[in-house]
């Protein structure tokens, strides 16, 4: 039995120690071309369940479930940034890459007082005035160079990049009227006004024009775009400890020349005795009764939907929307004391979205200033297998992640799929899903 217990720990501490050596021999690339495609899509309301997994095959929304919702409101988030290049990473040396790619970002907030409306409802005859408190798209082309130094114990890498924003979304009125008249009929007028930014001439006599749109934006990237810095540290203060910081800086802002405005109307009404034999009627199993009243119904039954409406681009002259990527600090440690076998990781950070930008007001600081983190470990069978889990908050989403690597020196792949939502509870719910994959091909 003691020859048991003693061949068990000398096993276990063997593969600590094999997998100590071994994990730089299968995970070390000194050399790599690489690829990387990150989705994630998240909102705070609804959940995978609610849309999919019903016992009807129905959506089925409960209204008192949106008196939960944040004081923020309703979010939808969309991010993407596909990246691909090559990095030169020589120990106690240079450290030399590339990489270009695209980064899109879009958010679209809505006030909590439309969700207290359709849970609580309010008084007949008054008047509801609902309003967006974010609806943005940024899309940027980037290309990053890689430039840094590789010590005993240390590690400097300075990233410059030349950023071209391609496209900028900004509300000036999206906004709808409720009203509940007394004569029973519910009442919804809604607005939508945006302004698009671009480089490019998007729209022509009131309709949308591509013609021109690629080699508009070509023709101007190099007069449009801005400049960016980052830099990362990195310090082994102790064999079982690595601590680090990052800061990425806007320098020169990007520039987009034209403003294309778009505007859009929708008017419904319905009286509500009609509302709630529609309702009704959608759940009778009675086809024909059903049919029936549906004609009746759609008789006092109004809609009115203009087709968007866009307004020629307008050339901005020397009044340019400027525009920058985020501004980003953070520091970092990772605690291995089995070296690569096991690793705990951590980072806490900082973000201003458009802290340097002329339309940010103080009113949006909870919207563009706020605070970052991640925490998680890895696991590692001698550099060819990894297990990687982690909960993070980055960019206003909370994310829960489980990600699998395969390593055999000349080749890695690692793909990963979250949980997320910008509400921390509604993660656990699936408010959101992501998915990522990473390939690596080098010597």
């Amino acid at each position: 039995m003691k020859m048991k217990k003693l061949f068990s720990v000398i096993c276990i501490f063997s593969t600590l120690l094999v997998s100590s050596f071994a994990n730089a021999f299968f995970s070390s690339r000194f050399f790599e071309v690489y690829a990387n495609v990150p989705v994630d899509f998240s909102n705070n309301a609804f959940t995978l369940n609610d849309i999919f997994f019903t016992p009807t095959g129905q959506i089925i929304i409960d209204l008192e479930d949106f008196q939960k919702l944040p004081e923020r409101g309703f979010s939808i988030d969309l991010n993407t940034k596909p990246v691909a290049g090559f990095k030169l990473d020589i120990p106690k040396g240079l450290v030399f890459g590339a990489n270009a790619g695209a980064e899109v970002s879009t958010g679209l907030l809505f006030s909590k007082d439309f969700f207290n409306f359709l849970s609580e409802g309010y008084n007949c005859g008054e008047e509801l005035t609902l309003t967006a408190k974010k609806f943005n798209a940024d899309v940027f082309a980037f290309a990053q160079v890689d430039l840094g130094w590789n010590t005993k114990k240390t590690s400097l890498v300075f990233h410059p990049a030349l950023f071209v924003p391609i496209l900028h979304v900004q509300p000036d009125n999206v906004s709808a009227v409720l009203k509940n008249t007394e004569s029973g009929e519910f009442i919804v007028n809604a607005n939508a006004d945006l302004s698009v930014y671009t480089n490019a001439n998007l729209a022509k006599d009131g309709n949308i024009d591509t013609n021109s749109l690629v080699s508009d934006i070509t023709s101007t990237m190099m007069s449009s775009a801005g400049f960016d810095l980052g830099v990362d540290y990195k310090l082994d203060l102790f064999k079982f400890l690595t601590v680090g910081a990052g800061i990425h800086a806007p320098i020169v802002p990007g520039k987009l020349t034209k403003r294309t405005s778009m505007e859009y109307q929708f008017e419904y009404k319905i009286k509500a005795e009609d509302f709630i034999n529609k309702a009704e009627n959608n759940d009778s199993e009675d086809q024909e009764g059903t049919e029936n009243s549906t004609e009746e119904t759609q008789s006092e039954e109004a809609k009115t939907a203009n087709a968007p409406k866009f307004n020629d681009t307008v050339d901005l002259g020397s009044d340019v929307y400027k525009i920058n990527r985020p501004f980003k600090f953070y520091v970092n440690g990772n605690l291995h004391p089995f070296g690569d076998f096991l690793s705990v990781y951590g980072m806490l950070g900082f973000t201003a979205k458009h802290a340097f930008e002329p339309t940010m007001s103080m009113s949006d600081f909870s919207e563009n200033f706020y605070m970052d983190y991640l925490i998680g470990a890895q696991l590692s069978l001698i550099g060819m297998l990894t297990l990687d889990v982690s909960t993070e908050r980055t960019n206003q989403i909370y994310a829960h992640k489980a990600a699998l690597g395969f390593s055999l020196r000349i080749v890695a792949i690692d793909a990963g799929v979250s949980l997320a939502s910008s509400s921390f509870l509604k993660t656990f719910d699936a408010g959101g899903v992501g998915a990522f994959v990473n390939v690596a091909v080098g010597i």
